[in-house]
C-alpha cells in the first residue's frame, strides 16, 4: 500500500478547511484532490475544478454557477463513481447544462440508475429544462412514476421543445389519472400542429369521464376548429345534465354559427329548468340565425320567472324593428322574381318566403332568416350570405356562383342543381343537404360535404 506523506495529507485538509469555511468562488483548484470530503453547500461558482479529483466527496446543496470544468468527461465520469446518490445527483444537475451532446445520452441512462424516485426526478427535471432533446426517453418509458412530475416535466418539455409534441402525446396516455391527463393534455393540444391531429384526437377520445372528454375535445377544437363537431357530439352524450349543461355552456363562447342549431336542440333536451335556461343564457352571445329556434325552446320554459330570465336575456339579440322587413310585411311574402341586387336584407326575417326566380345578386343575407323559403332559380351571384339561417330552404337550380355561405345553417335544404362555382361553404352545417348534379362541386368539395353529413343524389 502506498503510504501518502503527512505533509501531503495537512495540506490537503488545510485546504478543505479553508474552502468549507470561506467558500471557493473564483477558487483555483485544478487537479486537487477533494476525495471523501464534506463540501455540503459550499459555493464553488466561478472556480476552476478541471483535474480535481472528487471522487467520493459529498457535494449536496454546492453551488456551481460557472464553475469551470474544463474536462467535462472526467467531471461526469467522476459523478458517476460517486456512491452516495444525492451527490451523484447534485453534480450531473451541475453539469446538466454543460454537457456536450455525446454526453446527454449516458447522463440519462446515470440518471435512471438512480434508486431513490425523489432524487432521481430531480436530475431528470434539470436535464428536462437544460437538455429538452433527451429527455423523451425517461417520460416515455415511464422512469417517473409519480404521475404529478411526469406531467411537470411534459410541460416543461413541451415549452422548451415543441418538436417533441408528438412523443409528449404518447407520454400523457400513459398517466392514469384522468384529471391530470387531461390537464397535460390540454396544455399540449394548445401547441399542437395540425399533423399531430389524429393523435390528438385519439387521446381526447380515450378518456373514459365523458366531462373531461367533452373538456379535452373543448380546448382541441379552440385551436382546430374541425373538431367542433366531435366536440358537441361528446358534450351531448354526457349523462349528467349538470356536467352536460356546463360543457355546452363552456364551447357556447367559440361554437361556429352552423352547430348553434344543434347546440340550442340539445339545451331544449334538458330537464332541469334553470340548467336550461343558463345554457340557453351562454349561447345567446352567439345566436344570429338560430334566434327562433333559441326563443321556440325558451317558450318551452314552465317556470315563468326562468322563462322570463331566458326571453330577456334573447331579447337582447333581437335586431331592431323594422317596418320594412317585419315578420308580417316579409314572412311568407310572395317576393318570386323580385329584382333585388345589392340590396341589404341583413338579419331580415324571410322564413316561408317565396323567392322563387328573384335576383338577389350581391344582396347583403347576412343572419338572414330564410328557413323553408323557396329560392328555386333565384340569382344569388356573388351574395353575403354568412350566417344566413336557409335551414329547410328550396334552393334547386339557384345560381351560387362566388356566393359566401360561410357559417350558414343549410341542414335539410336542397342545392340539387344548384350552380356552386366558387361558392365557400366554410363553417356551413350542410347536415341533410342535398346536392346533386351542381356545377363547381370538385371530387375534394364533394367528399369534404358528405363527411359533414350531405346527402348526394
Amino acid at each position: 500500500m502506498k503510504l501518502i506523506p503527512r505533509n501531503e495529507l495537512d495540506d490537503k485538509w488545510r485546504l478543505i478547511a479553508e474552502i468549507v469555511t470561506h467558500g471557493a468562488r473564483g477558487r483555483n483548484l485544478s487537479g486537487a484532490d477533494l476525495r471523501d470530503t464534506d463540501l455540503t453547500g459550499v459555493d464553488l461558482s466561478d472556480a476552476d475544478l478541471s483535474g480535481a479529483d472528487l471522487s467520493d466527496t459529498d457535494l449536496r446543496g454546492a453551488i456551481f454557477n460557472n464553475t469551470n470544468w474544463i474536462n467535462l468527461r472526467e467531471a461526469f465520469a467522476a459523478a458517476r463513481e460517486m456512491q452516495d446518490e444525492s451527490n451523484r445527483a447534485s453534480v450531473l444537475k451541475a453539469l446538466a447544462d454543460k454537457l456536450p451532446e455525446s454526453l446527454l445520452s449516458e447522463a440519462l441512462e446515470v440518471a435512471k440508475e438512480i434508486q431513490d424516485e425523489l432524487t432521481r426526478t430531480s436530475i431528470l427535471r434539470a436535464l428536462a429544462e437544460k437538455q429538452p432533446s433527451v429527455l423523451c426517453q425517461a417520460i416515455t418509458t415511464r422512469e417517473m412514476q409519480d404521475e404529478a412530475t411526469r406531467a411537470s416535466v411534459i410541460r416543461t418539455l413541451c415549452e422548451k421543445q415543441l418538436s417533441v409534441l408528438g412523443e409528449a402525446i404518447a407520454a400523457a396516455r400513459e398517466i392514469k389519472s384522468e384529471s391530470t391527463r387531461i390537464d397535460v393534455l390540454r396544455t399540449l393540444f394548445e401547441k399542437l400542429p395540425e399533423s399531430l391531429l389524429g393523435e390528438a384526437l385519439a387521446a381526447a377520445r380515450e378518456i373514459k369521464d365523458e366531462f373531461y372528454r367533452a373538456k379535452a375535445l373543448r380546448t382541441l377544437a379552440e385551436n382546430m376548429p374541425c373538431v367542433f363537431n366531435e366536440a358537441l357530439a361528446a358534450a351531448k352524450e354526457i349523462q349528467d345534465e349538470f356536467y352536460r349543461a356546463k360543457a355546452l355552456k363552456a364551447l357556447a363562447e367559440k361554437l361556429p354559427q352552423s352547430l348553434l342549431s344543434e347546440a340550442i336542440a340539445a339545451a331544449r333536451e334538458i330537464q332541469d329548468k334553470l340548467t336550461r335556461a343558463s345554457v340557453l343564457t351562454a349561447l345567446v352571445e352567439k345566436l344570429h340565425s338560430v334566434l327562433p329556434e333559441a326563443i321556440a325552446a325558451a317558450r318551452e320554459i314552465k317556470s315563468e320567472s326562468t322563462r322570463a330570465q331566458a326571453l330577456r336575456a334573447l331579447a337582447l339579440k333581437l335586431p331592431p324593428h323594422n317596418a320594412a322587413l317585419s315578420n308580417d310585411s316579409v314572412s311568407s311574402t310572395n317576393l318570386n322574381y323580385a329584382t333585388l341586387i345589392n340590396s341589404n336584407l341583413s338579419q331580415a326575417d324571410l322564413r316561408h318566403g317565396n323567392l322563387k326566380g328573384a335576383n338577389l345578386s350581391g344582396a347583403d343575407l347576412s343572419g338572414t332568416f330564410l328557413n323553408s323559403a323557396d329560392l328555386s332559380g333565384t340569382k344569388l351571384i356573388n351574395a353575403n350570405l354568412i350566417g344566413a339561417n336557409l335551414r329547410e330552404a328550396n334552393l334547386i337550380g339557384a345560381n351560387l356562383k362566388e356566393a359566401n355561405l360561410t357559417g350558414a345553417n343549410l341542414i335539410g335544404s336542397d342545392l340539387k342543381e344548384a350552380n356552386l362555382i366558387d361558392a365557400d361553404f366554410l363553417g356551413a352545417n350542410v347536415e341533410q343537404a342535398q346536392f346533386g348534379n351542381n356545377q363547381g362541386i370538385t371530387d375534394a368539395m364533394k367528399l369534404e360535404l358528405i363527411r359533414r353529413g350531405a346527402i348526394f343524389v
